[in-house]
C-alpha cells in the first residue's frame, strides 16, 4: 500500500533549515504548503516543494535560514 508524503509530514515534527537552524514545527500540512509554528514570532506558510527530507523525527528544507524569508507564502492554494 504506497504512503501518501502529505500525511507522512506529521504536526508536531522539528522543521530545520538546510544549514541546520531549527525555526519551529509542523503545524499543519496540506499537498502545496506546510504551515510553520514559529516560536515567539507569528506562524507562517512554505511551498511543499521547499521540503528536501523528512524523517520521523525533523523535517529540512533546501533552504538556508538567511533565505527562509523570500521563500513563505500566503497559504495553500485553495482546493
Amino acid at each position: 500500500m504506497p504512503t501518501d508524503p502529505v500525511h507522512d509530514l506529521a504536526p508536531g515534527l522539528p522543521v530545520f533549515t538546510l544549514d541546520g537552524e531549527k525555526i519551529g514545527s509542523v503545524k499543519e500540512v496540506t499537498p502545496d504548503a506546510i504551515k510553520v509554528d514559529a516560536p515567539l514570532r507569528p506562524d507562517y506558510w512554505l511551498p511543499r516543494a521547499r521540503v528536501l527530507s523528512f524523517t520521523n523525527e525533523r523535517v529540512t528544507l533546501d533552504v538556508n535560514h538567511a533565505d527562509l524569508d523570500g521563500q513563505r507564502i500566503d497559504g495553500p492554494e485553495p482546493a
